[in-house]
C-alpha cells in the first residue's frame, strides 16, 4: 500500500516536515510493509520556503536541503536587526516567505502598531538581486506578516521616494500617521534589477486593500491595529496616490489586502501577479502526480472546521483526491464539532463537492492547549498508529 501523506504545519507546535513524518512513523509503527510519500506544503505562509526545498521525499529519505541564504535586515520597528532566510530553488528561482523579516511573530506589544513596517522585506529583495544575477522568478509566500503599511517600508528600502505637497521626502521608514504627508512618488531611485524579473505573490487570501472585507478591517485586530477605520482610510488615501501615478487601479482587486497591502505595492510598482498560494506550490512540488499512484491520502492542518472546505489546503489536496478515486483522512489538532465529511464547494468557476473519508483530532483526552502543543510530535505519532489500526481493521473487514 502507498500513502500519500501532506500535512499542512500545526503553527507554534510542527512544521509540515515534522508532523509529516510523526504520523508516517506511527502509521509504520503499525503496518511496517506501508510505503509512505511524504510532501511538506503550505498556501504561502510560513513553511512556504520549506515546502518547495524538498519536492518529494520517500519513506523519511530526507534529500539534501536546498541552499538557504541568510539576510541581516531592519526589525519591526527599526530598533536593531534581524537575520532574515530565503531559499533558492535553482539560479532562476528564489523564495521568499514575508514572515521571515515582517512576521507577526516579531510584534513586540509595548511597540505602537503605526511603527510597524515592512522595510525588511524590501532589504530581503534588494539583497536577492544583488546576490544572484541570473534570476528570473521570484515567488513570494505573503501569509503571517506583521505589516499593515500596504508595502510602502518595502518599497523606501527599494528606493522610492514618497514626497509631501512641497516636495519634501519622508523620512524613511514612514510611520503609518505619515501616510497623508504623501501627495507624489519619486521613483528615480527605484531598484531596476527586480523590473527584469518575475515576481509571483502567493497568497490564500482574496480580501482587497481597503473597505469591510480590506486588510485593515480583517487582519488588522490580531496585528494590534486599535483605530481601524482611520487607518483604513490612510491606505485608502495611499492608494488614490498609487492610481494617480500608474494610471490603473489595483486597490479593490482580489488579494491586494493580503500581507497588509504588500501585494498591492509590488503590483503596481513591479507587476506582480498574484496566485492562489497552496495550488501553486501543490503543483510545484508534483503533488497530484503521487496522489494518481496513490492507495490512500492523509493531509490536514492545526485546527480543521466547516471554513477548511473553502479553499483550504486541505480541501485542494481532498479533491486532487478525489479525481483520482482515492480515499482521503484529515488528521488536525483541534476537529470542529461543526466540520462535516462532506461539503459541497461553490466558487464562480467551480462547484465541488470536497469529500474527506475519515477526521481525526490528534487530542485523544482532555488538555490544555499548551500540553497539545507541547505533545504534538508524540500525539501525531499515535494519530499515525490509530490510522494504520483502522487500516489493518479495513483489511480484515474485506
Amino acid at each position: 500500500m502507498k500513502v500519500v501523506i501532506a500535512i499542512d504545519s500545526f503553527k507554534g507546535s510542527a512544521s509540515s516536515k515534522e508532523i509529516n513524518s510523526a504520523i508516517s512513523k506511527g502509521l509504520k509503527g503499525v503496518l511496517p510493509e506501508i510505503e509512505t510519500v511524504l510532501f511538506p506544503v503550505a498556501d504561502g505562509g510560513e513553511g512556504t520556503i520549506e515546502a518547495l526545498d524538498s519536492l518529494e521525499e520517500k519513506d523519511q529519505e530526507q534529500e539534501e536541503p536546498r541552499q538557504r541564504h541568510v539576510v541581516q535586515v531592519f526589525d519591526l520597528y527599526q530598533k536593531g536587526t534581524i537575520l532574515a532566510q530565503y531559499g533558492l530553488i535553482n539560479e532562476q528561482t528564489a523564495v521568499v516567505e514575508v514572515a521571515q523579516s515582517s512576521g507577526i511573530q516579531l510584534i513586540e506589544e509595548e511597540e505602537s502598531y503605526t511603527a510597524v513596517s515592512s522595510y525588511g522585506l524590501g532589504e530581503v529583495l534588494k539583497a536577492i538581486v544583488e546576490e544572484n544575477t541570473t534570476l528570473s522568478d521570484i515567488w513570494i509566500g505573503l501569509g503571517g506578516s506583521a505589516v499593515n503599511d500596504a508595502g510602502i517600508g518595502m518599497m523606501q528600502a527599494l528606493g522610492v521616494d514618497f514626497l509631501t505637497e512641497s516636495g519634501v521626502k519622508i523620512s524613511k521608514p514612514l510611520d503609518l500617521n505619515e501616510i497623508p504627508l504623501i501627495q507624489s512618488v519619486d521613483q528615480t531611485n527605484l531598484n531596476q534589477k527586480l523590473k527584469d524579473i518575475t515576481i509571483t505573490l502567493l497568497t490564500d487570501v482574496t480580501n482587497p486593500l481597503t473597505g469591510e472585507s480590506g486588510a485593515t478591517y480583517t487582519f488588522g485586530p490580531q496585528k494590534g491595529v486599535e483605530d481601524l477605520d482611520q487607518v483604513d482610510d490612510w491606505l485608502k488615501h495611499y492608494n488614490t496616490i498609487l492610481k494617480q501615478t500608474f494610471h490603473t487601479d489595483y486597490g479593490q482587486e482580489i488579494g491586494s489586502g493580503a500581507a497588509g497591502g504588500i501585494g498591492l505595492s509590488l503590483r503596481y510598482f513591479y507587476g506582480a501577479k498574484v496566485t492562489a498560494g497552496a495550488t501553486f506550490i501543490l503543483n510545484q512540488i508534483g503533488l497530484k502526480p503521487a496522489i494518481s499512484g496513490a492507495d490512500l491520502v492523509i493531509t490536514g492542518e492545526g485546527k480543521i472546521d466547516q471554513q477548511t472546505h473553502y479553499g483550504k489546503l486541505p480541501a485542494i489536496v481532498a479533491q486532487s483526491a478525489q479525481k483520482y478515486g482515492v480515499p482521503v483522512i484529515a488528521v488536525a489538532g483541534t476537529l470542529s464539532d461543526e466540520f462535516e465529511l462532506e461539503e459541497n464547494w461553490n466558487s464562480e468557476s467551480s462547484n465541488e463537492k470536497t469529500r474527506f473519508d475519515l477526521a481525526i483530532s490528534l487530542c485523544r483526552h482532555p488538555m490544555t492547549l499548551e500540553e497539545a502543543m507541547r505533545d504534538c510530535e508524540s500525539l501525531a505519532i499515535e494519530a499515525g498508529k490509530t490510522i494504520g489500526h483502522v487500516l489493518k481493521l479495513a483489511g480484515r473487514l474485506k
